[in-house]
């Protein structure tokens, strides 16, 4: 009994001590053949009841979950370039690349799981120990191929966003270096290494001892520090850049969060080099089950791939960020052009009915008697009540739930598409006919006018009042456990400039042309603040009005004409309104206003010019041009009346409008009231139809 337990406590203390375990596995397999090593570790296992561990279905997980977050985001790069219309670059091509090594690469490391990766070596048949160490010989190729290929893209991506000479220069260098290791690393791989000859020649009957791929190990480490030094130094690169760069702190820090996801892949091969270097002292952990080395290797190239695709996402996300508020700004587009439309009928037809040759003081007694009997117009009065309580009801939302609401949701899309769609076919179908045929509106159009907006209204209205419901539904505020102490009251300094540094230097800078992001199928991205703006070179806006004014004829004969005005609105005037945060600050508001106006999008900001600004603020900015659609030509425009872009006062306003031109035998009063207002949002080669 003694003896017994004296050798029981013996076995236990050397399956205890594990010096003592790796001097026996450094001696059996340094001359035993395969077989002999599976029955030794059988016997091991079964005398220290050690469970033979099978971790493959562990392995198989990670590794299908990194393959389907790489497709993922290599899906959504592809995605953002067609919806934002960016141009195919040398980065996408290498991205593209990139996954297209992933394809065999995700095939041969499930291929080893198969065939034994994370499964204890006594469980391995002759065959699959064979087969399993060349698949993982192929893994290590397509490893190397994809890192670089990866790196390779975001090198690209650097050079397409970052001009600076000297940090091109240092981009082009890491390139080569990166080109340059990878051939190397290759090379020395298939010769000096000579794993193929190995591989090829090996049979379940071979000393199995992992001591003859020496060579093949101290090759990878050198490759696992050479790639560790790489990343960290294509980690500092871009961080130099963005330190620089003229954002406030919260916009530097997000953007710097994105260029610093390359920190991941820092860690993983930081984690990958550790596991290799054990090797080098232990090889004989790669035959007895320690396969972390390849999981961490496939993590990596997973993740190269990853950080490669996230920067180019950023684009498609901002781009659909504000797709309700632009939407809402649609409706309430049309809605105001309705309102011009339905305008310009009546103008027409009340200018037929005008007698010129009255006498001036008759037909300003007629004109006020008809103005003083004449009822309220209904199809006006609807289109415009309308427009003002759908631009209320987003604005409330707005202010309550911030870009949540201005996001929206799937639902709340389709019903304001539909409510878009059919309020347009109503107006092009009704005013356009009236406008281009020469008719008048008989009672039967007017109705149908009517309730397309009443339609239109109640329908928009509704969609955003249950938009805010299902985000009420989704707050649930914690109930107070006691009555919080009394707010002091306090007053809050902004000292933050409203508008962004580069929309200061189109407005302070008349002759400064838009930046190249602003170029057809570019970013659309703001050079200072790094904010998407869905505006391109190639948009335009133009805002109708009618304008009365006054001429006196030879012989002192004074007659009021109306005159059709259209101002074409260029991108560069809607770029320099923006702000750091994205919105649009009107900058007429800024000159001519007491308070400045904040819109959402660029189409509300032409939406509330053509609203709130009379034609004399609208003459005076350099970035609108002034077409008289009577005369089909561009108005003469007195650039003594434009002003730079400094904060306005009460003189400025007075002085506008009582200012008058001398032309010939006639008298022009540029005291004009605006009757008459319609938005048209269009490429600039295109005209207008009122």
């Amino acid at each position: 009994m003694d003896s017994s337990g004296e050798t029981n406590a013996n076995i236990r203390s050397m399956c205890e001590d594990p010096d003592f375990q790796t001097d026996v596995l450094n001696c059996v397999t340094g001359v035993c053949i395969a077989q002999e090593i599976q029955g030794f570790t059988v016997m091991g296992k079964e005398l220290c009841q050690m469970p033979l561990q099978d971790n493959r279905q562990e392995y198989r997980a990670t590794i299908i979950v990194f393959a389907t977050l790489s497709f993922f985001f290599f899906v959504l790069r592809v995605t953002s370039k067609i919806v934002t219309k960016n141009t195919w670059g040398t980065d996408d091509t290498w991205a593209a690349i990139t996954f297209c090594i992933l394809i065999p690469f995700t095939v041969f490391t499930l291929l080893a799981i198969h065939h034994g990766l994370g499964l204890a070596t006594p469980l391995f048949t002759k065959n699959d120990l064979s087969q399993a160490l060349k698949e993982i010989f192929i893994l290590h190729l397509l490893y190397v191929c994809g890192l670089a290929a990866a790196k390779t893209s975001i090198l690209f991506f650097y050079l397409r966003v970052f001009q600076d000479p000297t940090f091109r220069t240092l981009v082009w260098i890491t390139h080569a270096f990166n080109a340059l290791s990878t051939v190397i690393i290759i090379t020395l791989n298939l010769t000096l290494g000579r794993s193929v000859t190995y591989l090829l020649n090996n049979s379940s009957d071979d000393v199995v001892g992992m001591r003859k791929y020496l060579n093949a190990i101290k090759i990878v480490l050198a490759h696992c520090v050479v790639n560790l030094a790489l990343d960290v130094w294509m980690l500092i690169l871009p961080l130099t850049q963005l330190y620089n760069i003229g954002l406030k702190l919260n916009k530097k820090i997000s953007v710097m969060a994105m260029f610093g996801l390359g920190l991941f892949l820092t860690v993983v091969s930081l984690i990958r080099t550790i596991y290799q270097s054990r090797l080098l002292t232990k090889p004989e952990e790669a035959q007895t089950g320690q396969v972390q080395v390849v999981l961490w290797a496939c993590i990596e190239t997973y993740m190269g791939a990853i950080v490669a695709c996230v920067p180019s996402t950023r684009q498609l996300v901002r781009k659909m960020i504000y797709k309700m508020t632009t939407l809402c700004s649609t409706l309430v587009g049309t809605f105001t052009s309705s309102m011009g439309l339905w305008d310009r009928v009546k103008e027409k037809r009340k200018q037929a009915k005008r007698d010129t040759t009255q006498d001036e003081e008759i037909k300003k007694l007629k004109a006020q008697v008809e103005q003083n009997s004449r009822a309220r117009d209904e199809v006006e009065a609807s289109f415009q009540r309308s427009g003002a309580l759908i631009n209320r009801e987003f604005e409330d939302g707005y202010q309550r739930y911030g870009q949540r609401f201005a996001i929206g949701d799937v639902i709340t899309e389709n019903k304001l598409q539909a409510q878009v769609i059919a309020l347009q076919q109503t107006v092009i179908n009704v005013l356009q006919d009236a406008v281009y045929n020469g008719r008048q509106l008989d009672r039967a159009d007017m109705a149908r006018l009517i309730a397309a907006s009443d339609a239109a209204r109640e329908g928009s209205l509704g969609a955003l009042r249950q938009q805010r419901e299902r985000l009420m539904d989704l707050e649930e505020p914690p109930l107070p456990k006691a009555l919080p102490p009394p707010k002091r009251a306090s007053t809050v300094i902004k000292d933050d400039p409203l508008y962004c540094r580069y929309a200061l230097d189109l407005q302070y800078i008349p002759e400064r042309p838009l930046a190249s992001t602003f170029e057809p199928r570019g970013d659309c991205l703001c050079p200072a603040c790094d904010v998407f703006l869905d505006v391109e070179a190639d948009d335009a806006w133009a805002i109708g009005k009618t304008a009365t004014r006054v001429i006196t004829e030879k012989g002192g004969y004074k007659r009021e004409i109306d005159e059709e005005l259209e101002f074409h609105i260029s991108p560069r005037f809607v770029i320099k309104c923006h702000t750091p945060e994205g919105e649009f600050a009107c900058v007429l508001c800024s000159r001519f206003r007491d308070g400045d106006v904040l819109c959402p999008s660029a189409d509300t900001l032409v939406n509330h010019i053509g609203r709130e600004h009379t034609v004399a603020e609208m003459e005076r900015e350099p970035d609108f041009e002034v077409r008289s659609l009577d005369l089909d030509k561009v108005r003469p425009v007195d650039m003594n009346k434009r002003i730079m872009p400094a904060k306005s006062v009460g003189s400025d306003r007075r002085s506008s409008s009582g200012r008058s031109v001398v032309s010939g035998r006639s008298v022009v009063d540029t005291s004009r009231s605006a009757r008459a207002m319609s938005v048209d949002r269009r490429s600039v080669d295109r005209r207008s139809v009122y």
